[in-house]
């Protein structure tokens, strides 16, 4: 098998960019801010005709003009010169391309299904392959490449995302950031007229850094194909896909969106679990269960321990738990005597597990976890509860300070000190772990647990539901032959 025609677009040694100018705001200009600001270190080559320099860059009046055949060409151009700059670029050699442009299939009109096929029978005639037209382009963080609008400078991620909305590629960048997890990279595919879902599913099959693969979709155009490679892709790695299509008015709005072929939700939703896919029912999901995914190896079942320092938190996880289909066993004697032997007396050693308040930290971040995880007849955790050491600095604080019986940078080292252990320790179970918190990451504690690759969710409930996912692919992976 050669290469995947992907592997050069997501991958280009340099790159001509048309359509951005010296107006900063102009879509085109946004596109080339990012690739530029994003540190891509290949050459960047503007074509404008007229401008000298585009955004401080040197600019080039026609693609002829440049010092070398670019690997990639990015049009953010009126919809008109497409086939022609397309046909340009072909005779050049140039044969990887993302057509940002919009005003094709998408819009119903017989002008703009008729440039549509222009640009089709150019791309066949030179073996172009191309993304969009219609989308907003791509994100590659192994080589700092991003064509889309918005910033995206955190470390690579394992994640591929395959999104039918431009928006739900890039918009989701500071969203990510706040959850300190980052997608590897995403392929906005607009109306994928060359390019499609199958496509991307048999590139992100082939990439081993890519270890889960994130999909939003209005329209399957080769259904079968489709199928055919989910199923095979699914049993290597965990596909997550949000559906839209599938009401009376998620199919019109997809329809001009991008050209999408809709259908009945409960085909698609048959279909995914015929190919292995794990469905998500919103966006939130979405990103949820791939973040799972990401950081948390597969539960051997469905029987699941919380601990919590707070009653409420803690009924609701196990409400949840319930209703998910998953399970909240009571404790052997051994578990239980385990527990008991670290709990104040105002907690509660069934399951969950509630501390309520302790003096000891290391009795809720180290021997009781240790007690559950070590239980054979346990096969995920739930966590909820966790304050960094700047807490405590702050309470210090709000009394005049010196109370703590240190500074508060020491007290601090000891605090982070002590959530690096804590998470070296969870993970050395292989067993999944699951927080969650209603504090963001201005709390030192939850941001360095989510930077050590143990997800803090903002609610109980979607801790369960991302647990939960893991669970029913690890049922669909043992079941399928």
């Amino acid at each position: 098998m050669g290469e995947h025609p992907l592997k050069k677009l997501m991958f280009p040694r340099s790159v001509a960019f048309m359509g951005a100018s010296n107006n900063i705001m102009r879509m085109g200009s946004f596109l080339l801010v990012n690739l530029i600001g994003g540190k891509f270190e290949g050459p960047i080559y503007p074509v404008h005709p007229k401008e000298e320099t585009v955004l401080g860059l040197k600019a080039y009046k026609r693609l002829r003009d440049l010092p070398e055949v670019p690997d990639l060409l990015v049009l953010v151009i009126p919809t008109r010169l497409v086939p022609d700059i397309l046909e340009e670029a072909g005779t050049l050699g140039i044969d990887r391309a993302i057509i940002v442009t919009a005003g094709y299939d998408e819009v119903s009109s017989e002008a703009g299904c008729e440039l549509q096929q222009k640009i089709d029978r150019v791309a066949e005639k030179h073996g172009i392959r191309y993304v969009g037209p219609n989308c907003i382009g791509i994100y590659n963080a192994f080589i700092r490449l991003n064509t889309t609008p918005l910033p995206n400078r955190m470390a690579a991620g394992k994640i591929g995302m395959i999104s039918q909305s431009g928006t739900y590629l890039s918009h989701m960048y500071p969203y990510l950031e706040r959850l300190e997890f980052n997608f590897g990279e995403g392929i906005s595919l607009g109306n994928s007229a060359s390019i499609d879902l199958v496509d991307t599913l048999e590139y992100f099959e082939e990439r081993p850094e890519i270890e889960v693969i994130t999909m939003y979709i209005e329209g399957i155009r080769r259904p079968r194909e489709f199928l055919k490679t989910a199923r095979r892709v699914s049993k290597k790695k965990p596909i997550v896909a949000l559906y839209v299509g599938g009401s009376e008015g998620g199919g019109r709005a997809v329809a001009s969106h991008t050209a999408a072929l809709a259908g009945e939700d409960a085909i698609y939703d048959a279909a995914f679990r015929q190919a292995g896919v794990i469905r998500a029912w919103s966006i939130e999901q979405l990103l949820d269960f791939s973040w799972a995914f990401a950081t948390q190896p597969l539960p051997a079942g469905n029987r699941m321990a919380i601990l919590t320092s707070s009653g409420g938190p803690g009924a609701s996880m196990a409400d949840c738990v319930t209703r998910c289909g998953l399970k909240l066993p009571s404790f052997s004697r051994e578990t239980q005597a385990a527990v008991n032997e670290h709990l104040p007396h105002t907690g509660t050693s069934a399951n969950p597990v509630d501390v309520t308040y302790t003096k000891d930290p290391d009795a809720f971040l180290h021997h009781i976890p240790k007690a559950l995880l070590e239980d054979d007849e346990i096969d995920g955790l739930f966590l909820y509860g966790f304050f960094g050491a700047d807490w405590l600095v702050k309470l210090d604080e709000a009394v005049g300070g010196g109370y703590l019986g240190g500074e508060p940078e020491e007290i601090r080292r000891m605090g982070a000190a002590r959530t690096e252990a804590l998470i070296e320790f969870l993970l050395g179970f292989g067993k999944p772990v699951m927080g969650s918190t209603f504090l963001d990451n201005t709390d030192s504690m939850v941001r360095d647990m989510r930077r050590g690759g143990i997800p803090m969710f903002p609610s109980p409930e979607r801790a369960v539901k991302a647990m939960e996912a893991l669970c029913r692919y690890r049922t669909l992976k043992d079941n399928r032959p």
